[in-house]
């Protein structure tokens, strides 16, 4: 019995899956929070800083998804978040208590199960975000990415990609989320 061949048919097998689903799948589900930025910020004063975050969360999507994989470039842009955080009103403790998701993911980097850059985002955007808001992020990060990897049936999931997605509506829309899975969850 051969576990290098079977391994390898294996492993080809489920990239041929992933690179089928990834082009149909990555319009539609960035359009649902594209619905949202043009519905609650286009009137508003914000409409550019959106777009910027919007924009800049599709970049981080679309390089994560090809090659799984950040330079140090990108430190850069975490820092960005972080700072940006600094600005939003928000308390001491919500904001230490969204940064432990990323003190959280520490042992899972450790572990070989995320990588760096999925820590170092899960840091720089719990300092922007605040705990509820990164709560929501977190649930549709995780919902999607568990879709993502059902879907490709594959278990190496771009997470970076899904937390990009997952900052941008509890961006935008992070307090209505958190009703929303309350009361899903009362149910």
């Amino acid at each position: 019995m051969n576990h290098a061949a079977d391994l390898h048919q294996d492993f080809s097998t489920g990239a041929d899956r992933e690179l089928s689903l990834t082009p149909g799948w990555i319009v539609p589900f960035w359009m649902i929070p594209a619905g949202w930025l043009i519905e609650t910020q286009i009137a508003s004063s914000q409409i550019l800083l959106a777009l910027f975050w919007f924009g800049l969360a599709i970049f981080v999507c679309m390089q994560d998804l090809k090659t799984f994989y950040f330079s140090y470039r990108w430190l850069s842009v975490f820092g960005l978040v972080m700072v940006a955080g600094f600005f939003q009103p928000l308390s001491l403790a919500s904001r230490l208590g969204a940064m432990t998701f990323g003190a959280a993911g520490i042992v899972g980097w450790r572990l070989g199960k995320m990588g760096s850059a999925d820590v170092l985002a899960l840091l720089a955007m719990g300092m922007y975000l605040g705990f509820e808001r990164m709560l929501a992020a977190l649930l549709v990060a995780c919902l999607s990415a568990l879709g993502y990897a059902w879907a490709s049936q594959t278990s190496m999931v771009p997470f970076l990609s899904f937390l990009a997605y997952g900052f941008i509506l509890a961006m935008f829309k992070g307090y209505t989320l958190i009703e929303i899975f309350y009361s899903l969850a009362r149910l």
